[in-house]
């Protein structure tokens, strides 16, 4: 039965429940101190205890239920973005064609010949394709390509895009596939790029994964991916996820403008592809039979660090666009084109992308006034020739001060000897080394040139006609300044130094001669040697006398595999020569590339990739690389060679070939035969190696 409480109980007191005995029982406890209106109270605790103990299961259930939604979550994401992927490269795969070509000028006997494979795309119906020119090295006879259904076809070759390395072929065929283009608008840094390429056989194209990591790179013409890129690929074209056509994949070539490149590599694991829409915009040139070629200036800037403001002419060549345009040194670069210019990159920029034969409109300051001028670029420059008064400067004067005259060169023809105090040159007046090389940068040899000099307190001038860079070695040179190693010590190590930079594997040492008290840089000698050989000690002891003799510091990079140099170390070389530059101080007219062997021709990569930074390239027993491209000289940029080959050396035609690709592009360059069976210098030849390299600040 069920009674309820009296109406004048406490509005508060829960309803008693239960019959009779029950309420006996709960006056029982109300005797002993327990309130009947507390059960529900403990019934909840009990439940709230039961629940805690059971969350770790709970919380397990929960982990699991969430990982397992995870995870079929995620592998329905992966398996949608792969197949987003596949699909996209399935939709281009049909414009995809293979290239072989055989034969050429470097196959000899064509029964030896082999093909080689690269890649091409499609770009009209009618039988047109583009593909890199990376293939065509060495001018093949025959090209065939494979279309994407078997057929094989040959091929002619029309024309040829020099700026951006893509080569446009002809088949005889109708109806190909072309790919739709990706807006170069909506091309995004982070977005899904797709390299494609059909090198091998069977019936669907290779393919790598990317993103594209830059847009407008190597001076406004190429879209940068981390996909790889390869010879394999070369010719295809980079994908975006909807299957559309980013850009073709090439190997472009950095140089551009006519202006000094300033030693940039290719990075570690990037590539490289043309805008798609590029392609499309310049095939129909192609197509009528015209090579395309980058569009040249002529003119060096002051500074050859193209990221430092301002952007000031420091010589134009002659007979170039610039000089005829009426452009001259000290103007300083306000805009291209009505775009703006403040740093030597952003004209480079805006350059790079230009042919011969566009025309633009460039902008200076001139003392102050504003100007504009027409310049239409040209595809060649005249090869710039070095003039020379054929004198060493003094180092230990601000003013330049003669310090030897060169036996039967211009200066001693006109009379001048060591002590002579150079004032002016033409009307530019003199105060610094760096004054009288751009004074003498716009010149040529056979001009005639005012030299004003004081001498014994009187000031006179003489007609001197400029002359040629000696390519002798010198003899026997007067010290370059008086006092050395009398000078108070810098608070520097001196003699073997250890160099490193965190994070590089590579290693570095330099040689700092114990007498350099820091009033003059030194010149650099970089000995780029291989891990294996000899220990950095038995180099060092090797160079270490030449170095106290001829004001050098020598420092040791060693690769980082055994016996191998790869193009991406140079970036460690770059940043150990900075180093060691910035601590001790370097004169950049004396900074050299030394190697020996196959480091001599990692060496001579280095210099002509620096030049402007590096002076000279000295090496033994290498030859110039033969697909290495070599820029043209520059008159801010002066690069000298010079090479020593035994009289029996087995590379002796490779080595002479190189040689002549220098001499015939005006740089000059001087030779040492050696003994027969000969692979390094000796003491004396050293010691000539260091005289010719304490004269690289002749002017």
């Amino acid at each position: 039965m069920i009674e309820r409480t009296s109406p004048r109980s406490n509005s508060s007191t829960l309803p008693a429940i239960g019959n009779t005995e029950t309420r006996r029982h709960g006056e029982g406890m109300r005797k002993e101190g327990c309130n009947v209106n507390n059960v529900p109270v403990i019934r909840i605790a009990i439940l709230l205890a039961f629940f805690v103990l059971q969350l770790p299961f709970l919380s397990l259930c929960l982990r699991v239920s969430v990982f397992r939604i995870g995870a079929a979550y995620g592998n329905d994401l992966a398996a949608q973005e792969g197949a987003a992927l596949r699909a996209a490269a399935r939709r281009v795969s049909p414009a995809v064609v293979r290239i072989e070509t055989l034969g050429g000028a470097d196959e000899g006997d064509a029964s030896q010949a082999s093909a080689t494979r690269s890649s091409g795309v499609v770009v009209d119906a009618d039988g047109w394709i583009v593909a890199s020119s990376a293939a065509f090295a060495g001018d093949p006879k025959t090209v065939l390509v494979t279309l994407a259904d078997g057929k094989r076809l040959a091929a002619r070759r029309v024309a040829t895009d020099e700026s951006r390395q893509i080569v446009l072929l002809k088949v005889d065929a109708t109806k190909l596939p072309v790919p739709e283009a990706a807006p170069r608008g909506k091309i995004a840094v982070g977005q899904w790029a797709i390299a494609l390429g059909r090198t091998f056989d069977g019936a669907d194209a290779s393919m790598s994964v990317g993103v594209v990591s830059a847009v407008d790179r190597l001076w406004n013409r190429a879209i940068q991916t981390d996909a790889k890129i390869s010879p394999q690929n070369y010719g295809g074209p980079l994908v975006d996820v909807r299957g559309r056509v980013i850009g073709l994949i090439t190997e472009i070539p950095l140089d551009g403008a006519g202006m000094s490149e300033g030693g940039q590599w290719y990075d570690a694991g990037i590539g490289f592809a043309v805008p798609w829409d590029h392609v499309v915009a310049v095939w129909p040139r192609l197509a009528k039979g015209e090579n395309l070629k980058p569009g040249r200036l002529g003119i060096s800037l002051q500074n050859a660090d193209l990221f430092s403001k301002p952007a000031v002419i420091g010589a134009t060549q002659a007979a170039s666009p610039a000089r005829k345009a009426g452009l001259k040194a000290g103007d300083r670069i306000t805009a291209i084109d009505g775009e703006p210019v403040e740093r030597g990159a952003q004209l480079k920029q805006q350059l790079g992308g230009q042919y011969a034969g566009d025309r633009v409109r460039i902008t200076v300051d001139r003392e102050g006034a504003a100007s504009e001028h027409e310049v239409e670029l040209v595809a060649e420059l005249p090869a710039y020739v070095r003039p020379s008064l054929g004198l060493l400067p003094r180092r230990d004067a601000a003013d330049v001060v003669v310090r030897h005259v060169l036996a039967g060169g211009a200066a001693d023809t006109a009379g001048m000897t060591a002590g002579d105090k150079i004032v002016k040159l033409g009307e530019a007046e003199i105060h610094s080394r760096q004054d009288a090389a751009a004074a003498l940068a716009e010149r040529a040899p056979g001009e005639t040139i005012a030299v004003t000099f004081e001498r014994g307190g009187a000031t006179q001038t003489v007609d001197v006609v400029l002359g040629r860079v000696d390519e002798a070695i010198p003899g026997a040179l007067p010290p370059a300044r008086v006092g050395l190693g009398d000078g108070e010590k810098p608070e520097l190590a001196l003699g073997v130094v250890p160099i490193k930079l965190p994070e590089f594997a590579e290693s570095a040492v330099a040689y700092v001669p114990e007498k350099f008290e820091g009033r003059a840089p030194l010149g650099l000698v970089v000995w780029t040697k291989a891990a294996s050989g000899e220990q950095n000690d038995k180099l060092i002891e090797r160079w270490k006398a030449v170095c106290d003799d001829s004001e050098l510091m020598l420092l040791v990079v060693r690769s980082r595999q055994q016996a191998v140099w790869e193009p991406a170390e140079a970036e460690f070389v770059r940043r150990a020569m900075e180093h060691v530059a910035e601590k001790y101080g370097v004169d950049r007219s004396r900074v050299a590339c030394f190697g020996e062997g196959t480091d001599g021709a990692f060496a001579l990569r280095l210099a002509l990739a620096m030049r402007g930074r590096v002076a000279a390239a000295a090496v033994v027993e290498a030859a110039l690389p033969a697909n290495l491209d070599v820029p043209a000289t520059e008159p801010l940029a002066p690069l000298a060679f010079y090479s020593a080959a035994a009289s029996d050396s087995r590379q002796a035609r490779k080595i002479d070939a190189g040689l002549t690709r220098l001499r015939t592009l005006e740089y000059p360059v001087s030779t040492k035969t050696l003994p027969a069976a000969t692979t390094t210098l000796s003491a004396d030849d050293l010691f000539e190696l260091g005289r010719w390299l304490d004269a690289l600040d002749r002017l």
